[in-house]
């Protein structure tokens, strides 16, 4: 699972990922306004970056006893 979410974290993974998303829907007759679009594409984008950001944390002593109590 880690190895996926570092692939998914590389830029020209994700254009990869969103433009053939945008082809498929395009196939389908299902096209997105350009404004709609881009707001799925930053909120995936902003998503990833932000679970990759919690993941460098790491969980301290206090963060423990605060759990337990």
């Amino acid at each position: 699972m880690k190895k996926i979410i570092d692939r998914l974290k590389n830029k020209a993974v994700l254009a990869i990922i969103f433009v053939a998303l945008y082809q498929i829907l395009k196939e389908q007759g299902i096209v997105p306004s350009m404004e709609n679009y881009q707001m799925w594409v930053d909120t995936a984008c902003y998503i990833l970056l932000g679970y990759g950001v919690y993941g460098t944390f790491e969980p301290t002593v206090e963060d423990d006893k605060e759990q337990e109590g």
